[in-house]
């Protein structure tokens, strides 16, 4: 991996802060694992199903549209959790 340039580098390996609220840069969880494929350059007709399957994966998928400002630390944790996913 060390090998790797930064942009291919982020598909294998992802950071999970301590405090999740560092790591949000959008107000929904969506919003931010819409923002975060973006950055990987996942092709955009693949985006919203690969975002919906991460929220899925972590089982917070009726958290997608909700403002980050209203979830709880532990739901935070889930989001940033599903970002790396």
């Amino acid at each position: 991996i060390s090998q790797l340039p930064a942009n291919q580098r982020a598909q294998y390996v992802g950071f999970l802060f301590q405090d999740p609220d560092t790591q949000f840069a959008m107000p929904t969880p969506f919003e931010e694992l819409t923002f975060t494929l973006e950055n990987l350059q996942i092709p955009s007709d693949e985006i919203a199903e690969r975002a919906t399957a991460a929220l899925k994966f972590v089982g917070i998928e009726q958290l997608a549209n909700q403002q980050m400002t209203t979830l709880s630390g532990g739901e935070k944790q889930k989001v940033a959790l599903a970002i790396i996913v």
